[in-house]
């Protein structure tokens, strides 16, 4: 147990049984089908980050898929029917504890992440996603593989303290709000370049 980590709780998108929670270095999934008699109470419970895991995230558009964020500054994909290893895990973003994931309700390409070292990330995460991005090449670029090329941090914003708060609005696809411990919201948007290469 990481008494550091405070628990969080995801429901699942795609089943009225199942609940996400965190336990220290450990993700467990609760389905509401499963005998109650059993005294773990959990369907599954697998570990996904080394130091803790801080937040969890399905996403919204397929099934099975849950992103979670840990106290090692990394954002890890799982897929719940096989949670082995994760499907991908985005490093770089985070010099400290990643404090929290979160997928766009709209287009799951895009994941959101922040952390105790005041920066927020936007994250393209398309191999993985239930839709193909299109794309398009940078110049000079022209050689970058699709697979590089379809999971990368496509921005990266700072706040003056850590980040303990962000959510996606529910009436723009394309618009994000972050909280840092200082107090201050910060308002920003998906750029155009990933609008138009989720839209075409």
């Amino acid at each position: 147990k990481n008494d550091l980590t405070p628990p969080r709780l995801a429901w699942d998108p795609h089943s009225v049984h199942a609940v996400c929670a965190t336990a220290g270095n450990y993700i467990e999934i609760s389905d509401w089908r499963v005998d109650t008699s059993i005294p773990t109470g959990t369907a599954a419970s697998f570990k996904a980050h080394k130091h803790g895991v801080v937040d969890v995230d399905y996403n919204p558009n397929k099934p099975n898929i849950l992103a979670t964020a840990g106290v090692d500054g990394l954002l890890k994909f799982w897929d719940l029917r096989n949670h082995r290893k994760p499907l991908l895990t985005a490093r770089g973003g985070h010099a400290h504890y990643a404090w929290n994931v979160q997928y766009n309700p709209f287009h799951d390409q895009l994941v959101l992440s922040s952390g105790t070292d005041s920066a927020v990330n936007l994250w393209r995460i398309s191999t993985i996603s239930s839709s193909p991005l299109l794309t398009i090449a940078d110049e000079g670029n022209q050689e970058q593989s699709e697979t590089s090329a379809a999971n990368v941090r496509v921005a990266r914003y700072e706040h003056a303290d850590s980040v303990y708060g962000m959510t996606w609005s529910s009436s723009d696809a394309w618009v994000y709000a972050t909280l840092g411990y200082d107090g201050k919201v910060a308002l920003n948007h998906v750029p155009s370049k990933e609008k138009y290469k989720i839209l075409l």
